[in-house]
């Protein structure tokens, strides 16, 4: 039955249909994206569901929100599940992935638990410490982006074959290989890659994204594909802004005199405000439109640092909390309808100047 039907579905029928229940044993755990590790550190930190985690999950979901977050170089991934490999032994099941799995281990847990691991994912993310046997063995032909933030351990003899898999694995402008850190290698290394894409065609590497330290080797049209997601995403933006624009016409009362030839009513200080503040936040985006993929860091990143105790909170995670606690507040005022029919006119339109103001904040600093 596993075969003739995805593991998810399987899942789900068996909780409900003791026919099947009784095969459950044999079926493999079925994810999506998934988390694995063998620290409690960064698993007790996967496990986090924060409000703006959900969010970038949500988001995460749309492939043109997922590809304009992604840049032109690398994998910014999201996860539904974490599972530590302690569990996964004990359990003695295999672990079917079907799109992302990061995955964040040391040289003897990669050992124990790469036979445990299969199914047509596509986006493969490494951290901690790794040979290259075993990245091979984690990299089939369906793998389309690779991002490996673990210090490979290989001998010189094996650069070359680290070079072919490299650029041999850079098929379209959607295919990239990336790799973290310089000081990790030799210097060979680096010349033998660069040597190499200078010798194919539409191949290169680039060093120029959210870390100096991380390697891209990528297509050289890649960038196509920021352009088209985010530049999506950036005239939905701008429709946001026009019909924002149109609904404090409407509020203002500027429309319905324009409607019906009248006098316009004098411009209030509400609507000056807001359209001022509609005009601004068309500016940042526009900024953060050809440079956001390139200063956006992926979220797994970040148990990587819990391990070294660098976690520092930046200005944008302050700015982020404050403006979630609005929104979480916009929503509670929005849903207790009682206090919203008491409302009169100014308090109505100072909600509005709020939800406008906060949603905007928002968009610009996801």
């Amino acid at each position: 039955m596993s075969y003739l039907a995805s593991f998810n579905l399987v899942n789900s029928l068996s909780q409900v249909c003791s026919d099947v229940k009784k095969f459950r044993s044999c079926i493999p755990n079925a994810h999506d994206q998934v988390y694995i590790t063998d620290n409690h550190i960064v698993y007790h930190w996967a496990k986090t569901d924060t409000f703006l985690f959900r969010i970038w999950r949500y988001f995460h979901q749309f492939e043109i929100t997922r590809k304009a977050n992604d840049g032109d170089h690398t994998l910014k991934p999201a996860w539904t599940s974490v599972l530590l490999i302690d569990e996964i032994i004990d359990n003695d099941k295999k672990i079917y992935v079907d799109d992302t799995i990061i995955l964040h281990c040391q040289i003897e847990s990669y050992e124990k638990v790469l036979p445990y691991i299969f199914g047509p994912y596509t986006r493969l993310v490494l951290h901690g410490n790794i040979t290259w046997n075993q990245v091979q063995r984690l990299i089939h032909p369906g793998v389309v982006q690779i991002r490996i933030n673990a210090r490979i351990h290989m001998q010189p003899a094996e650069y070359d074959d680290f070079v072919e898999l490299a650029t041999g694995h850079i098929r379209s402008n959607w295919h990239s290989f990336s790799f973290y850190n310089e000081s990790y290698y030799d210097s060979a290394l680096f010349t033998r890659l660069n040597t190499a894409c200078r010798n194919l065609q539409n191949v290169v590497v680039k060093n120029d994204g959210y870390n100096s330290n991380t390697f891209h080797v990528m297509h050289e049209r890649s960038s196509d594909n920021v352009m088209y997601n985010a530049g999506a995403l950036f005239l939905g933006h701008c429709g946001f802004l026009m019909i924002m624009a149109l609904v404090l016409k409407l509020i203002s009362g500027n429309a319905t005199a324009w409607y019906y030839n009248q006098p316009r009513p004098p411009e209030s200080a509400f609507t000056i405000g807001c359209c001022s503040l509609l005009v601004l936040t068309f500016i940042p985006h526009y900024v953060l439109f050809w440079f956001g993929p390139h200063w956006i860091y992926p979220m797994d990143i970040i148990s990587d640092r819990i391990l070294e105790n660098s976690t520092p909170e930046g200005w944008i995670a302050v700015a982020k909390r404050y403006v979630l606690n609005g929104i979480y507040w916009l929503v509670s005022l929005i849903k207790n309808w009682r206090e919203l029919r008491n409302v009169n006119l100014d308090d109505y339109q100072l909600l509005i100047a709020s939800a406008i103001i906060y949603i905007e904040l928002y968009i610009l600093l996801y």
